[in-house]
């Protein structure tokens, strides 16, 4: 399943059992203002008071990219360490565990 379809999958799911979540889109450098940031996860939820990130990778994912997945990890951590949650996820039964 490509990851579009996934955040799709994604986003439904959640929204159905009532939580509060939205895509975050990537940014786009023509129109970046201070304080952007990169290499977040792709979808923010809020669930009982708590930020919750969820980044989405299809099965398939190649890992040609080891940069950019090193910096969003990092990422994931310092969500982490401050008080948030943060998931990788490669499928929808993969954040029905968590959730």
């Amino acid at each position: 399943m490509a990851e579009k379809e996934l955040q799709k999958e994604v986003i439904d799911y959640l929204r159905s059992k009532g939580i509060f979540c939205f895509s975050i889109n990537p940014p786009d450098k023509r129109r970046m203002t201070y304080g952007t940031r990169y290499f977040l996860p792709d979808i923010y939820c809020l669930r009982n008071g708590v930020s919750v990130f969820i980044e989405l990778k299809a099965k398939e994912y190649k890992k040609a990219h080891a940069d950019r997945q090193e910096r969003q990890l990092e990422v994931r951590k310092e969500i982490i360490q401050n008080g948030g949650l943060a998931f990788l996820i490669t499928s929808l039964d993969e954040l029905k565990e968590i959730i």
